[in-house]
């Protein structure tokens, strides 16, 4: 019986401490971009004693280059701007990828209060500019 009581208190006190932290994904609109290479991207968060407009947003590609688009602006921003550049966190963002066939993309948001970094998970997706004749090709080759 105290062992049960000690891993229930145990429990309680691990379980409120992993939630503490903040949480940071998002999911593409689509896994395919349009032919403009745009995606649209939504972002999902659970911020723990901070508010959106305290951190900041930045897209990195593994190959390839990839832009933000700054609304207030209308600007595309490149993944090796300043900090100060990068938009706040929203729910949603439009990215321009240029690159190969699949990018891999992930997040890095800066918290401006306490300067942590904090990274999401990179995630895959094709770019519709690579295939645009695909489905010629692919007809001409089944076609003899």
């Amino acid at each position: 019986m105290r062992t049960c009581i000690y891993f229930l208190v145990l429990f309680l006190l691990v379980g409120s401490k992993a939630h503490a932290a903040n949480y940071f994904d998002f999911n593409f609109g689509n896994k395919i971009s349009n032919y403009d290479n745009i995606v649209n991207v939504k972002m999902y968060y659970d911020l723990v004693g901070f508010v959106e407009a305290q951190f900041l947003v930045r897209p990195y590609i593994e190959n390839g280059l990839v832009y933000i688009l700054q609304e207030d602006t209308e600007e595309w921003i490149s993944t090796n701007e300043l900090w100060t550049s990068m938009p706040r966190l929203k729910r949603g963002f439009e990215l321009k990828v240029i690159g190969g066939d699949i990018a891999a993309i992930g997040f890095r948001i800066l918290n401006t209060v306490t300067n942590e970094i904090y990274d999401t998970p990179m995630k895959e997706m094709w770019l519709l500019s690579s295939f645009g004749d695909y489905l010629q090709r692919l007809n001409s080759n089944l076609t003899y």
